[in-house]
């Protein structure tokens, strides 16, 4: 199978109103409602939204601060339905649940008892999934990190959290402040979470009890580092891989392609979009089928970041050529590659 996304967009929202003031300035956690309804989170306006299939705002509410129902360094981390949204504040540490058309439902302060910084990333059933960072840095001259990341499901109706895997990161390079980590990335869908180590080529399905379901190792067509680069890369104590590394020193070329999220979309395929900073947007990605097949590379829009795929579109933030940022969609076909070689279309 291949993929093929459109190049224009059939949708684009550039804000909460026509106003200026109320322009994206840093959307976040895009996403589709079950009803086809688009959510996004604002970082800059600390505000949240839903807007129907053709761009019409439903409704919206928050606001800066640190009450109920205000935000400081907010995240959309899943959705249930057509009108349940979860959204973490990390400089909170809270959780809150909104409901679409009534507003802020719950709110939950991060589990206690947990050492290491709490991201999470997904919600499954009554289960949000987070991954948990701890570093240990030890004092010059050894100048070395050592980082692990523990992904754990946090159970809100029993109040309790459990473990379910440790992904160890390996040790990482210090210069003065800066260290460069690892990059873990994983993703949700229904019923599991798929997690990889960030210098690995191996992906890993498992259960809400830990239990691994599938492992699988592929190798990414695309071009990761030169041998410059990776020498330049291993003098700074980093490694890179399918995954890839942080690399941040102005010795490094800014064209390191590297791989920070998955997407699982409703055809099973894993979408991993690259990147070259966690700022910057790239045009390309590789998808990883149900038996662990590589499928692409292939051509994303440029300047846009890819954040939910549904069966023929995807869904995401563009940069415009003016340098705003909206949320905007594009159509995907999959084409199923035939014995003879040729290419029978699906969508």
């Amino acid at each position: 199978m291949s993929i093929l996304v459109g190049s224009e967009p059939t949708l684009v929202i550039s804000g909460f109103s026509p106003a200026a003031e109320d322009a994206f300035g840093d959307p976040r956690g895009v996403r589709w409602l079950a009803d086809g309804s688009v959510v996004c989170l604002d970082g800059s306006l600390k505000k949240i939204g839903v807007w129907d299939s053709t761009g019409v705002l439903r409704w919206a509410a928050g606001r800066k601060g640190s009450g109920p129902g205000e935000f400081q360094e907010p995240q959309i981390i899943g959705t249930v339905g057509a009108d349940s949204i979860f959204v973490y504040d990390a400089s909170l540490r809270r959780l809150s649940l909104w409901l679409v058309g009534r507003g802020l439902v719950s709110e939950w302060p991060a589990p206690q008892g947990v050492a290491g910084n709490v991201q999470p990333f997904g919600v499954i059933g009554g289960s949000v999934i987070a991954r948990v960072l701890r570093f240990t840095m030890p004092a010059p001259p050894d100048r070395l990190v050592s980082s692990v990341a523990t992904i754990i499901a946090w159970k809100l109706d029993q109040r309790r959290v459990d473990t379910l895997t440790t992904i160890p990161n390996g040790v990482n390079n210090v210069d003065g402040y800066r260290y460069y980590a690892w990059r873990s990335v994983a993703a949700v869908t229904d019923t599991s979470i798929i997690f990889g180590r960030g210098d690995s080529t191996t992906l890993h399905e498992i259960d809400l009890r830990g239990r691994e379901l599938r492992s699988f190792g592929w190798e990414a067509p695309l071009r990761l580092v030169t041998d410059e680069e990776r020498e330049s890369i291993r003098r700074f104590g980093a490694t890179s891989g399918a995954l890839a590394t942080q690399i941040d020193d102005d010795d490094m070329a800014d064209t390191v392609p590297q791989f920070g999220r998955l997407i699982r979309d409703p055809e099973g395929v894993v979408w991993i979009p690259a990147y070259e900073e966690v700022s910057k947007f790239t045009d390309t990605a590789v998808g990883i089928n149900a038996s662990g097949g590589t499928i692409g590379p292939f051509t994303l829009p440029q300047r846009f970041r890819a954040t939910f795929v549904r069966d023929s579109a995807v869904l995401g933030v563009l940069e415009t050529e003016e340098g705003a940022r909206v949320v905007a969609s594009f159509t995907v076909q999959r084409r199923a590659v035939s014995a003879a070689g040729g290419q029978a279309s699906k969508h």
